[in-house]
């Protein structure tokens, strides 16, 4: 039988599509959207989708964890691996075939660039800063934004800046 190049891309795109839901399927837990307050769910490695397992083991090596932070945003299920790498706590947020959304590096106070620096001052001027990570989408190298942890008097906040120093709220 002779078949376009259009009909076995249709057909690999329909496996790979099958192929995510069965996986969202296997792990599926409690939609935590509809629940407020109900914290993520942590399963073991071995119970991910197949290709979630593969991407970590090949990007983290013996640094895989052997558990995973099941959450779903909007319905949609993403698997989270936390880890250390060069001194830095990690994390990596995949969906459910093996792709890297987030990538969240922790990294010291003093390296945050002055921009952001100063439009975390201008939000929030008697704050102090606890902590800082760097957050790069879809695993690029370039910072998509930093998210910022500051404590004033009687709260403490969570901001998203750009590297340009723009508040992404």
């Amino acid at each position: 039988m002779k078949t376009s190049l259009s009909h076995t891309i249709g057909i690999w795109a329909a496996t790979g599509l099958l192929c995510g839901t069965i996986g969202v399927a296997f792990a599926e837990k409690p939609d935590d959207d509809d629940k407020e307050g109900e914290a993520d769910v942590d399963v073991p490695l071995r119970e991910a989708p197949a290709l979630v397992q593969a991407t970590l083991r090949k990007r983290l090596g013996a640094k895989t964890p052997g558990t995973l932070e099941v959450e779903k945003k909007k319905g949609v299920q993403f698997w989270e691996a936390e880890f250390k790498q060069d001194g830095a706590k990690q994390s990596l947020k995949l969906d459910a075939i093996g792709t890297i959304v987030e990538l969240e590096k922790e990294v010291t106070i003093s390296s945050i660039p002055e921009k952001v620096r100063r439009a975390v001052v201008g939000r929030y001027p008697n704050a102090k800063i606890k902590s800082a990570e760097e957050v790069h989408i879809n695993d690029t190298k370039e910072v998509t934004f930093f998210e910022i942890e500051v404590k004033d008097a009687d709260r403490t906040v969570e901001l998203k800046v750009q590297p340009n120093g723009v508040v992404v709220d």
